[in-house]
Order: structure tokens, then C-alpha cells, then sequence
């Protein structure tokens, strides 16, 4: 029964160590390359002795080759890495699997955010409420990165002010048509007195039908535009 236990233990221990070498290789072998060059050379070589030799020939490869033989002989003579060495080295693999984890999820969810950027709120309601269900965690992920036309509302007025500024009379004219009473007001007081007049007066010029596809465009171009200052920091 000890032995058997001892057995387990040792299973347990070597799928542990299996799993964290292994979860190495979903990741680009040149960030990897990069991580190891913050490493001391001995680390390197037991590094590269751990990972499964298809991607470990990958990251020797982005080793410079000035270091690659040095590596290389150090892995061929290495001798048995005390456990706690082991215990120390993998901690700071774990951490950088961590790293590429977030790294992952980040574009995961930007990607996602960016797909309903292009979609009108009742739709991106929708989504975001299935999306909830199936995790919290993903789609409060997923909320920071989405602006819609809707959210003009929640902005500052002088972040308003500085992107609306920068938009077309034509495109704003276009992305008001339908809107409500709250929102028109909420973007025709940031702009300029001579502007919000031209605008008033071809909103009350009557329209034969709404071209919903045309409004739909306008209020992108709008909420792409606050997107791209957000990302550039203004």
C-alpha cells in the first residue's frame, strides 16, 4: 500500500512536470527564446532538456550563435538538478506561462470586442448576454474593450468634445437620424453653434424612409473614431 502510494505520488509529480513543459509549446518559440536569454546558461540547458525535442530544437534555434554551442555542450554534460533548483526553475516557467495566458486571453478578448464593435447595440445586448451566461468572467473581459454610438452618453464632455469635433457634419447628420432626443442633445451640444444649426435643419428637413444601413455606418464611423483615440491615448 505505501508503495503504491509512492507510485501515485511519483505519476502525479510526473504529469505535473509533463504539463508545464508541454503547455510551452502553444507558445511562439522566439518568446520563448527571449525568456531564456534573461536566464543563467546552466538554466538554459536544463530548460531545453525539459521541453519535448520538436520545439526545443525551434527555441535552440533563436538562441544566438555565439551562445548555442555553450548551451548545447552544457545540456549534453548536465548532471541531476537538485529538486529544489528544479522546484525553482519551474516556479519561474510557470510564471511565464502565466504571462503568455493573459498575453492570450487579452487578444482573445480584444478580437471578440472588435467583432462586436461592428454590430449594432440590440445585437451586441444580445451576445453579451449569452456570452455572461456561459462565463462572467469572459465577458467582463469583453465590456472594457466595446463603444458603441449609444455610449457617447457615458463620456466625459470633453472627451466628447475632442471626438466629435474631429467627425464629419455629414457623418454625424447621418448617425442622428433615429436616435433619441437624450442623444442627439448629448452630441449637438459639443459641437460648434454653426455646425449644431446646419445639423438641426437638414434632421427637420423630412426624409422619404430611414436607410438604416447608412445610420448603422455613420454610428461606426463615430465609435470607430473614439476607439482609435482611446487607443492612441487622447
Amino acid at each position: 500500500e505505501e508503495v503504491d502510494g509512492l507510485l501515485g505520488r511519483r505519476a502525479a509529480f510526473q504529469s505535473y512536470e509533463t504539463s508545464i513543459w508541454d503547455q510551452l509549446q502553444d507558445a511562439d518559440p522566439l518568446i520563448i527564446g527571449k525568456f531564456l536569454m534573461r536566464e543563467h546558461p546552466q538554466t538554459i540547458a536544463y530548460i531545453l532538456s525539459m521541453l519535448p525535442s520538436s520545439f526545443g530544437a525551434k527555441v535552440l534555434l533563436t538562441i544566438p550563435d555565439e551562445q548555442r554551442a555553450d548551451i548545447m555542450n552544457r545540456t549534453v554534460n548536465m548532471k541531476e538538478v537538485s529538486p529544489a533548483a528544479a522546484q525553482i526553475i519551474e516556479k519561474r516557467v510557470m510564471a511565464l506561462i502565466a504571462e503568455l495566458d493573459a498575453e492570450r486571453n487579452a487578444a482573445g478578448s480584444a478580437k471578440v470586442a472588435d467583432l462586436m464593435n461592428e454590430l449594432e447595440k440590440p445585437q451586441v445586448d444580445t451576445l453579451l448576454s449569452s456570452l455572461e451566461t456561459l462565463s462572467k468572467e469572459s465577458a467582463n473581459k469583453v465590456k472594457p474593450k466595446i463603444f458603441l454610438f449609444e455610449d457617447l452618453l457615458y463620456m466625459p464632455q470633453r472627451s466628447r468634445v475632442s471626438l466629435l469635433n474631429d467627425v464629419s457634419a455629414d457623418i454625424l447628420t447621418m448617425a442622428l437620424r433615429g436616435a433619441t432626443t437624450e442623444i442627439k442633445e448629448c452630441v449637438l451640444s459639443c459641437i460648434s453653434p454653426r455646425q449644431r444649426r446646419m445639423i438641426e435643419s437638414d434632421l427637420a428637413v423630412p426624409t422619404a424612409s430611414l436607410n438604416t444601413r447608412e445610420v448603422a455606418i455613420a454610428r461606426r464611423a463615430v465609435a470607430q473614431e473614439a476607439i482609435r483615440l482611446a487607443s492612441s491615448g487622447q
